[in-house]
C-alpha cells in the first residue's frame, strides 16, 4: 500500500476540518442570528455583542476541542511547541471570527428591505 505524503496528511487532518468548522460556524451562527434576532425579534442582546464579540468568542470552543488535539502532527524546527500551537490556534480563531463578523454585517444589510423615498421629508 502506498504511503500518503505528510502534506496530504496535514491537509486531511487539519486544513479540511478547519474549513468545515469555519463554514459551519458562519452558517449556524448566521441562521441562529437571522431566526432569533431578525425574523422573530426575541433575542434581547445588544447588537455590538452579536456582531463583534460573540464571533470572536464562539470559535474558541470547537478549536479547543476538535482542532487542538490534531495539531500534534505539525513539527517545527525553530519555535517551541507551546508557542507554535497557541499561535496557530489564534490565527484559526481570528480567521473564523473575521469571516463571521463580515457575514453578520452583510446579514444585517441584506435582511431589511430598502425603502424608496420620493422626497427627503418622507425620511423624518
Amino acid at each position: 500500500m502506498l504511503e500518503s505524503s505528510p502534506l496530504k496528511t496535514k491537509i486531511n487532518v487539519i486544513f479540511l476540518p478547519f474549513i468545515f468548522l469555519e463554514l459551519g460556524i458562519v452558517f449556524i451562527y448566521g441562521a441562529f442570528r437571522w431566526l432569533l434576532d431578525i425574523k422573530l425579534g426575541v433575542l434581547p442582546i445588544h447588537e455590538d455583542l452579536l456582531n463583534t464579540w460573540l464571533p470572536f468568542i464562539i470559535p474558541w470552543i470547537p478549536i479547543f476541542f476538535w482542532i487542538r488535539p490534531k495539531l500534534n502532527i505539525l513539527k517545527y524546527r525553530n519555535w517551541s511547541t507551546s508557542d507554535n500551537y497557541h499561535t496557530i490556534q489564534i490565527f484559526m480563531a481570528l480567521i473564523i471570527a473575521v469571516s463571521t463578523v463580515f457575514s453578520q454585517e452583510y446579514l444585517i444589510r441584506a435582511a431589511y428591505p430598502l425603502v424608496a423615498l420620493v422626497e427627503i421629508e418622507e425620511f423624518a
